[in-house]
Protein backbone atom coordinates (compact mmCIF):
# COMPACT_ATOMS: atom_id res chain seq x y z
CA UNK A 1 0.00 0.00 0.00
CA UNK A 2 1.15 3.46 -1.01
CA UNK A 3 2.07 5.73 1.99
CA UNK A 4 0.66 9.39 2.17
CA UNK A 5 3.75 11.92 1.87
CA UNK A 6 3.51 15.68 1.51
CA UNK A 7 0.10 16.40 3.40
CA UNK A 8 0.28 18.74 6.26
CA UNK A 9 -2.33 16.34 8.02
CA UNK A 10 -0.09 13.42 7.75
CA UNK A 11 0.59 12.50 11.42
CA UNK A 12 3.69 10.78 12.80
CA UNK A 13 3.13 6.98 11.81
CA UNK A 14 2.22 7.82 8.09
CA UNK A 15 -0.88 5.88 8.17
CA UNK A 16 -1.97 4.61 4.59
CA UNK A 17 -5.68 5.74 3.36
CA UNK A 18 -7.72 3.11 4.76
CA UNK A 19 -6.20 3.14 8.38
CA UNK A 20 -6.65 6.19 8.40
CA UNK A 21 -10.51 6.50 7.82
CA UNK A 22 -10.57 3.33 9.72
CA UNK A 23 -9.61 5.36 13.04
CA UNK A 24 -11.60 8.27 12.01
CA UNK A 25 -14.12 8.85 14.92
CA UNK A 26 -18.01 8.42 13.48
CA UNK A 27 -18.83 11.93 12.51
CA UNK A 28 -15.78 12.39 11.04
CA UNK A 29 -17.00 9.25 8.74
CA UNK A 30 -20.05 10.48 8.40
CA UNK A 31 -18.99 14.01 7.32
CA UNK A 32 -16.55 12.72 4.87
CA UNK A 33 -18.73 10.74 2.89
CA UNK A 34 -19.93 12.05 -0.59
CA UNK A 35 -23.61 10.85 1.02
CA UNK A 36 -23.50 12.87 3.78
CA UNK A 37 -26.90 14.58 4.93
CA UNK A 38 -28.16 16.33 7.72
CA UNK A 39 -30.22 13.35 9.21
CA UNK A 40 -27.02 11.09 8.71
CA UNK A 41 -25.11 13.66 11.01
CA UNK A 42 -28.36 14.00 13.13
CA UNK A 43 -28.38 10.20 13.51
CA UNK A 44 -24.68 9.42 14.07
CA UNK A 45 -25.10 12.51 17.13
CA UNK A 46 -27.82 10.08 18.27
CA UNK A 47 -25.70 7.07 18.03
CA UNK A 48 -22.37 7.96 19.63
CA UNK A 49 -23.53 11.63 21.17
CA UNK A 50 -23.52 15.13 20.89
CA UNK A 51 -19.21 15.15 22.07
CA UNK A 52 -18.75 13.91 18.18
CA UNK A 53 -19.23 17.24 17.19
CA UNK A 54 -16.26 18.11 19.62
CA UNK A 55 -13.74 15.75 18.68
CA UNK A 56 -10.78 16.27 16.75
CA UNK A 57 -8.90 14.03 14.59
CA UNK A 58 -6.41 13.63 11.96
CA UNK A 59 -4.79 17.00 11.99
CA UNK A 60 -7.29 18.87 14.57
CA UNK A 61 -9.99 18.72 12.59
CA UNK A 62 -13.39 18.77 13.79
CA UNK A 63 -16.23 17.74 12.21
CA UNK A 64 -17.26 21.21 10.91
CA UNK A 65 -13.65 20.76 9.00
CA UNK A 66 -14.33 17.84 7.30
CA UNK A 67 -17.33 19.54 6.01
CA UNK A 68 -16.41 22.59 5.10
CA UNK A 69 -13.71 20.40 3.28
CA UNK A 70 -16.53 17.98 1.33
CA UNK A 71 -17.97 19.26 -2.21
CA UNK A 72 -20.65 17.12 -1.45
CA UNK A 73 -21.95 18.98 1.76
CA UNK A 74 -25.12 21.21 1.66
CA UNK A 75 -25.24 23.86 3.34
CA UNK A 76 -28.08 21.85 5.98
CA UNK A 77 -25.71 19.56 6.72
CA UNK A 78 -22.73 22.35 7.56
CA UNK A 79 -25.70 24.10 9.42
CA UNK A 80 -26.72 21.17 11.58
CA UNK A 81 -22.87 20.79 12.47
CA UNK A 82 -21.97 24.11 13.58
CA UNK A 83 -25.35 24.22 15.68
CA UNK A 84 -24.52 21.11 17.49
CA UNK A 85 -20.82 22.90 18.22
CA UNK A 86 -20.37 26.86 17.68
CA UNK A 87 -16.77 27.07 18.79
CA UNK A 88 -15.66 24.72 16.26
CA UNK A 89 -15.75 27.74 14.50
CA UNK A 90 -12.95 28.76 15.92
CA UNK A 91 -10.60 25.39 16.13
CA UNK A 92 -7.36 25.80 13.90
CA UNK A 93 -6.29 22.93 12.21
CA UNK A 94 -2.62 22.13 11.47
CA UNK A 95 -2.54 24.03 8.81
CA UNK A 96 -3.70 26.99 10.71
CA UNK A 97 -6.74 27.09 8.91
CA UNK A 98 -10.51 27.29 11.04
CA UNK A 99 -13.54 25.62 9.18
CA UNK A 100 -14.64 29.16 7.93
CA UNK A 101 -11.11 29.07 6.06
CA UNK A 102 -11.86 26.55 4.41
CA UNK A 103 -15.68 27.40 3.18
CA UNK A 104 -14.16 30.87 1.64
CA UNK A 105 -11.77 28.85 -0.73
CA UNK A 106 -13.53 25.98 -1.47
CA UNK A 107 -17.15 26.85 -2.32
CA UNK A 108 -18.07 30.48 -1.12
CA UNK A 109 -21.08 30.63 -3.61
CA UNK A 110 -23.15 27.57 -2.19
CA UNK A 111 -22.64 28.53 1.39
CA UNK A 112 -23.00 32.38 1.64
CA UNK A 113 -25.62 31.58 3.95
CA UNK A 114 -23.64 29.15 6.42
CA UNK A 115 -20.71 31.68 6.06
CA UNK A 116 -22.85 34.67 7.16
CA UNK A 117 -23.98 32.24 10.27
CA UNK A 118 -20.67 31.69 11.16
CA UNK A 119 -19.22 35.11 10.87
CA UNK A 120 -22.35 36.10 13.14
CA UNK A 121 -21.75 33.85 15.36
CA UNK A 122 -18.14 34.86 15.80
CA UNK A 123 -18.68 38.40 15.82
CA UNK A 124 -20.76 37.85 18.61
CA UNK A 125 -18.60 36.09 20.21
CA UNK A 126 -15.97 38.72 20.06
CA UNK A 127 -18.12 41.04 21.38
CA UNK A 128 -19.14 39.05 24.25
CA UNK A 129 -15.29 38.68 25.04
CA UNK A 130 -14.53 42.34 24.73
CA UNK A 131 -17.30 43.17 27.07
CA UNK A 132 -16.50 40.60 29.59
CA UNK A 133 -12.59 41.94 29.24
CA UNK A 134 -13.70 45.79 29.78
CA UNK A 135 -14.97 44.49 33.32
CA UNK A 136 -18.65 45.01 32.71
Amino acid sequence: MTQMTGSPYRNQTQETLPDLYRNLPPLHKACLDINVSAQVIEDTLHTHGVAEAYNTAHGGMTPLHILSLNPHATAECILTCFEVNMNAVFVKDVTGETPLDHLREYDIDSHIVVIASICIHRDNMRNAYEYKDRGS
